[in-house]
């Protein structure tokens, strides 16, 4: 009960995601948007890798997608994984901070300290760490070099989150204003993108998002263009993902208390189609390769793009 208790801790944490740059997170296995869904699960060489909370440990998933073996011990956020080399943030032990394992779990390097809640919110690019410190004192967004370890701070704003690094600009959800904003990697520059927002994602060309109650909207990187691909003031839309021309929405009406309120749908974004995938409560949508893994009621999943073919990987 215990362990349950802090995995639903941190999914509260990571829910909402944090990015890998798109240049560098293997988009040919990973959807961009996995990682504003948390980066729970992570697909590289052939293999996919899962943090468990609850079970303390990262795992690697095997052809059977119900068996997996440990690669690490210990209580960690969101996954980036490059060059062989498995990038997160560690949250338990004396040695917490950011780290990086060996994708067979042969070797284990921390390449900063860190205490408390400082980088659970953090993205690898080249050879910069961004992360956000969300205390309000000393709080905001912050880049640092791994090898040479300076600090440099970006922005005051310590309640972002959704991160994206894309060329120059860095881009996140403000959550305590509900704005997107974009920031120079070198912090020179702040602009404005939207208002009203609770959730972001991008890809290589959009920047798709939540617009107030029901609305799900779409503006370019720069902000210059903009256009509402659904809405429906009856619902209200928690997360979402996208493979190719198709976003896929988990969305309830009212309160959503009861998970008979609950839908979990795709709509293409040519033809308007929708298609209903499950009823029930979704969140945590990841999409690799041709297959979405995403928590539903109590468990986690892999499934085929279409909805069929469900199978548990692991219950809370």
């Amino acid at each position: 009960m215990k362990k349950t208790l802090l995995f639903l801790i941190i999914l509260s944490i990571v829910m909402t995601g944090c990015s890998m740059s798109t240049t560098n997170n293997n988009s040919s296995w990973n959807s961009e948007a996995n990682s504003s869904n948390g980066n729970l699960f992570f697909g590289y060489g052939e293999n996919v890798y899962f943090n468990i909370v609850a079970e303390e440990g990262i795992f690697r998933l095997h052809e059977n997608p119900d068996e997996m073996s440990k690669v690490a011990e210990g209580i960690f956020s969101r996954l980036h994984i490059e060059n062989g080399w498995i990038y997160t943030r560690k949250l338990s032990g004396e040695d917490s901070g950011f780290f990086k394992i060996e994708t067979g779990g042969t070797e284990i390097n921390q390449l900063i300290p860190l205490t408390g809640p400082k980088g659970i919110e953090m993205i690898k690019e080249e050879n910069y760490i961004y992360y956000v410190d969300p205390r309000p004192a000393q709080g905001g967004i912050y880049k640092m070099h791994i090898d040479e370890k300076e600090e440099v701070k970006l922005t005051d704003d310590f309640t972002a989150r959704q991160l994206y690094v894309i060329g120059e600009w860095l881009y996140y959800l403000e959550s305590q204003g509900d704005y997107v904003y974009r920031v120079k990697t070198d912090g020179s520059v702040r602009e404005q993108l939207t208002d009203n927002t609770s959730f972001m994602m991008m890809n290589e060309e959009w920047i798709y998002y939540f617009y107030q109650e029901g609305t799900i909207k779409r503006v370019s990187q720069d902000g210059s263009q903009e256009e509402v691909i659904k809405k429906d003031d009856t619902l209200r839309h928690q997360y979402m993902n996208i493979k190719d021309n198709w976003l896929y929405v988990s969305a309830h009406k009212g309160d959503g208390l009861s998970a008979k309120d609950w839908e979990f749908y795709k709509i293409n974004l040519e033809t308007e189609e929708e298609t209903m995938i499950y009823k029930g409560i979704v969140t945590n949508i990841h999409i690799i390769n041709d297959y979405i893994y995403l928590h539903a009621d109590s468990s986690f999943y892999r499934m085929n793009l279409d909805g069929s073919e469900w199978i548990e990987i692991f219950v809370l």
